[in-house]
């Protein structure tokens, strides 16, 4: 997937040493990253689309939809936090395939639930980011 490389490229770039990586609803590109560059992160957080022009859109969509992410998810290494909102997502099978997936979701949100209800979405990262001792030198 060219966004995980594009990710990884700007993370190096930047100069980033294993950072925390936060994506919003089409997580397959934080867990195809990951599985790309296992070393790179140091922790996965998936917060289950921004005004995008429609051929970006349609061009992303046809690889979303062909796009199997149980492969990347069994490949993770780094801590996962999965927060769901309204949109439908199989936690079972998340569940199956990525053992220590820590799995939250937030009330009263749609789908940009990082914006509508940010202190639940902040709550959730800061809680588990502690837990697992990410981002202590910060």
């Amino acid at each position: 997937m060219a966004i995980a490389e594009e990710v990884a490229w700007t993370a190096r770039e930047l100069g980033l040493h294993r950072p925390v990586l936060v994506v919003h609803s089409m997580g397959a590109i934080g867990l195809e990253l990951v599985r790309q560059q296992p070393d790179l992160a140091s922790a996965l957080l998936v917060a289950a689309l921004l005004e995008t022009p429609q051929p970006v859109l349609v061009a992303t969509w046809e690889q979303f939809l062909a796009y199997d992410p149980a492969p990347a998810a069994a490949a993770c290494k780094v801590p996962l936090l999965y927060v769901n909102s309204v949109m439908p997502h199989d936690e079972a099978r998340m569940r199956q395939v990525c053992l220590h997936v820590v799995i939250g979701r937030t009330v009263g949100a749609g789908h940009f639930h990082q914006l509508e209800v940010p202190g639940q979405i902040n709550a959730m990262i800061d809680r588990f980011l502690a837990t697992r001792g990410v981002g202590d030198s910060w």
